[in-house]
Parts: C-alpha cells; sequence; structure tokens
C-alpha cells in the first residue's frame, strides 16, 4: 500500500510543508459483504480535511479502491474545497469490479491522495481505509441470480414509506445512511420488506438484500423527500 501510494504521488513534483492533511474512511462496501463478479455495487467513503489550512477546489483529490497492489478502479474526486475540520462523502456507483477468482476475507481500500502545486499531504498514515470483503465469481447460480432480479424497490423517491419485494421470504433487507451506517434492519415477510421512513431525513439511502447465508444478492439506492 505504502509503495503504491509512493508511486502515486512521485507521478508530480511537490514542495511539502504538512499544513495540509486528509483522511479517508471507506464506509461501503462494509466488512463482511461478498462482491459478487459481474454485479454492480456501490462505494461510499468519507473525505475529512484534518490539517490547519483549508483545501481549496482547485486542489486535486485522486481516490482509488485497491486490493493489494492492484487497483480495481480510480477517480477524479469533484470535491469543491474543504475548511479545517470539514468532511465529506462521496460514492460511486454502479459499479462492476474484475476478479478471476475466489477471495476471501480480502482486503478492500480506498486510497484518497492530494495534488497540488506547493504543498503535499505528507502525513499518508490517515490516506486510507480497509474493510475485509470477499470476492466471489459464482454468479452462475441460478437460484441467487432469479431471485436478485426478483427484486423491485419502490417508490423512489419515498415519502412515507419504502418497499422491498422479492420471490423469498428467506432474506433480509439492510438500509443504510450515506455514510455506510446500519440505521434499520427487516427480515423478508410473505415475500415483503416494508420500511416506514416517515422519520428518515431528506436524502440518499441505501439498500442490501441478503438471503439466508447472509450473501448480499442485491444492493441500490434511494431517496426520501417529504
Amino acid at each position: 500500500m505504502k509503495k503504491l501510494l509512493l508511486a502515486i504521488i512521485s507521478l508530480t513534483s511537490f514542495v511539502a510543508f504538512a499544513q495540509k492533511d486528509i483522511e479517508c474512511t471507506l464506509n461501503t462496501p462494509s466488512t463482511g459483504t461478498v462482491i459478487y463478479a459481474g454485479q454492480p455495487i456501490n462505494i461510499g467513503f468519507t473525505i475529512k480535511s484534518v490539517g490547519a489550512t483549508d483545501i481549496p477546489a482547485t486542489d486535486t483529490i485522486f481516490f482509488g479502491l485497491i486490493v493489494g497492489n492492484q487497483v480495481l478502479t480510480s477517480a477524479l474526486i469533484n470535491h469543491g474545497g474543504f475548511t479545517a475540520n470539514q468532511s465529506k462523502s462521496f460514492n460511486i456507483n454502479n459499479l462492476t469490479l474484475t476478479f478471476s477468482a475466489n477471495s476471501y476475507n480480502v482486503n478492500l481500500c480506498g486510497l484518497a491522495v492530494l495534488r497540488f502545486v506547493t504543498i503535499l499531504d505528507n502525513n499518508t498514515t490517515n490516506n486510507s481505509s480497509c474493510n475485509s470483503v470477499n470476492f466471489n465469481t459464482t454468479v452462475g447460480i441460478e437460484e441467487e441470480i432469479a431471485l436478485a432480479q426478483s427484486v423491485k424497490a419502490y417508490p423512489n423517491p419515498a415519502n412515507s414509506t419504502f418497499t422491498i419485494t422479492l420471490k423469498s421470504s428467506d432474506a433480509s433487507v439492510d438500509i443504510m445512511d450515506i455514510t455506510g451506517k446500519m440505521i434499520e434492519k427487516a427480515a423478508v415477510t410473505l415475500g415483503e420488506a416494508r420500511f416506514n421512513v416517515s422519520n428518515y431525513s431528506n436524502g440518499v439511502y441505501f439498500y442490501q438484500v441478503k438471503n439466508e447465508s447472509n450473501k448480499v444478492i442485491k444492493s441500490g439506492k434511494f431517496t426520501v423527500a417529504h
């Protein structure tokens, strides 16, 4: 991880002053998530300015999703600038990861690098955050695919209730906020899980549908608007 970080940073020459410092936290996928080859997932992460100096919108923040020394995806983040100690949450949605074999308890890491003309974030100890996930190539299992395809989520946006239906009762649904924090969990009863969102704050939320083995077979997002 350190070698990869240094390789990214060394692409540009900087003068270091240790006044700007960012902290990256990978929120989703959370630890224990099963990621299936060919099925899209949502990446959620938080970046916080923990240095004494503000980070203007003109400073570039690079985010990469990494396993070992392999960069699975990367993006430049349109962050709009940070004041000191300000946190912002970001999402990369409907991302499909490529991997060739099943791997269990793999550290999937989010890495953020701050690049600018005269000052370098040289405290790299807090630039990465990792969660232990499982990669699974067995998306050819017919019952899992059929179950995932049967999932319906509505309405979107939701005002008072949000409903998930699917062709199984041996399942559960997790609801998370934009930071990846679990806020509600419900078992599927008679093919349906219904959530009262009348007390939710307006904004974007994520759901994960899990089968009886607690594997995530479907994920998505919805908006609450009162």
